[in-house]
């Protein structure tokens, strides 16, 4: 699988001496330059044989806080590839974080976050949705983080 702008880990060996075959991606997904948009910043490991990934995201917004920073440490999910049509890839994922309510209210709650994303087969660009708390985000595009 040819992936763009990653840093691959492959032939990094584990203590049993079996090839590791993971990369790092890094994406943006969001309407970016939309003032008051959200937008998914995602950092993860991919296990290239399996498609599983794991690692964290932050949506950040321009609105006052509590909301203007999220931050998803416990981010997993899977790749799948599909053949039919034009090859695309969907990866969907998940994860929770843990939200803070406004004064004059006290306390925190645990979130759900999901989201799915379509892309090219061979890049990190395409479309995708996410979902955090009771706020929906659609058909916004997903591309590497050129950071």
């Amino acid at each position: 699988m040819a992936v763009v702008s990653h840093e691959a880990v492959n032939g990094a060996t584990k203590d049993h001496g079996e090839a590791i075959n993971a990369y790092l991606v890094k994406f943006v997904m969001g309407n970016l330059g939309t003032p008051g948009a959200p937008v998914l910043h995602v950092a993860a490991v991919v296990n290239a044989p399996t498609g599983k990934l794991a690692g964290h995201a932050e949506i950040t917004q321009a609105i006052a806080p509590p909301g203007g920073m999220i931050t998803i440490s416990d981010l997993t999910g899977q790749i799948r590839s599909l053949g039919f049509g034009e090859a695309v890839r969907v990866v969907t994922m998940s994860g929770t974080y843990e939200y803070s309510f406004p004064p004059p209210a006290i306390g925190t709650a645990t979130e759900e976050f999901s989201a799915t994303l379509v892309l090219q087969q061979d890049e990190w660009c395409g479309q995708g949705s996410f979902t955090y708390g009771s706020h929906h985000v659609d058909d916004v595009p997903v591309k590497l983080d050129e950071d």
